[in-house]
């Protein structure tokens, strides 16, 4: 017996965004079955599909294009594909123009970013989930196996942590940091469909969290770091090909700024004496988003 059909990943494309950085990737067809078992009766009797729920996870180290297609708050992801290359025996992975590959395919579908996490000497990575969609006719999830997958060249987006700024002054000994959104997802199942038509997201409540050597930083334990000076700032450095790092005044750089909310020290621990520090973040207006991302820019370091 022969082994032909072996596949590895390869990438997730969004509409025409190819994200090819990528940690982990799947797709979950999230079918509910109705399944019925007759009183009395040991054997079940019928099952049935009542309704599938498709998305596609995946991990990316493209923060960059991620946040160029999602923003803060989540959005329509087009059409998006999880791109699954086959490696043929005893050559290796097939050529990408070779219609051999596998595909699973969302003609419509929405994606967020839950998390976004990166420290000093680790590349920042993204979390990312994409809500497949019915659109008309064309079913939530398609699989195809003789398909192409799209070409790529380079791998320039990567980013480590970088100045964590409060009140306008960098925290010495930053590390660790995570930027969780926590959106809230619409997923209504006020139709008679069995595939999902309508998703949305309802809100968010981004939570930066980092550690710290400064114990400094429990002088502004349960204060508000708009009042108490100046907005949250959380640089991600940009790494430079064959090289370091991009300069400080190259804009390359990434920037989350929060404009209000709440600092709260969690707790101080470990022989380092690292305080794990969370901050709140809200819209100080009603009409600011609670988190900014500044794309391209130089390094903030006030």
């Amino acid at each position: 017996m022969s082994l032909t059909r072996l596949n590895q990943l390869y990438a997730v494309k969004l509409g025409s965004t190819l994200f090819h950085m990528l940690q982990d990737g799947s797709v979950n067809s999230n079918v509910q079955d109705l399944i019925e078992t007759p009183v009395g009766s040991t054997m079940p009797l019928f099952n049935s599909a009542l309704q599938v729920r498709p998305d596609l996870p995946f991990s990316t180290h493209q923060i960059k294009s991620a946040l160029t297609l999602l923003g803060v708050g989540g959005g329509d992801a087009g059409i998006a594909k999880l791109l699954s290359r086959k490696i043929v025996n005893k050559t290796g992975p097939a050529a990408v123009g070779s219609s051999v590959h596998a595909t699973w395919t969302a003609s419509a579908s929405m994606g967020v970013i839950n998390t976004i996490t990166a420290s000093n000497r680790q590349r920042a990575v993204a979390q990312i989930r994409t809500l497949f969609l019915k659109s008309g006719a064309t079913s939530a999830l398609v699989y195809a196996g003789t398909a192409t997958v799209d070409a790529y060249t380079t791998a320039v987006e990567n980013f480590v942590l970088g100045p964590i700024l409060v009140n306008g002054t960098i925290l010495e000994g930053t590390n660790d940091f995570s930027l969780a959104f926590n959106p809230k997802i619409s997923e209504p199942d006020d139709d008679y469909e069995t595939e999902p038509v309508f998703t949305a997201v309802e809100s968010t409540q981004p939570v930066i969290s980092f550690s710290t050597t400064d114990p400094g930083i429990w002088s502004l334990h349960n204060t508000e770091f708009l009042t108490a000076g100046g907005a949250l700032k959380v640089n991600l450095i940009c790494q430079k090909i064959n090289a370091l790092r991009e300069a400080d005044a190259a804009l390359k750089h990434i920037l989350f700024t929060g404009g209000s909310g709440r600092i709260v020290c969690e707790s101080v621990a470990g022989t380092k004496q690292l305080t794990r520090v969370k901050c709140i973040c809200n819209s100080p207006d009603g009409t600011v988003a609670p988190i900014t991302a500044t794309l391209d820019g130089a390094l903030v370091v006030t």
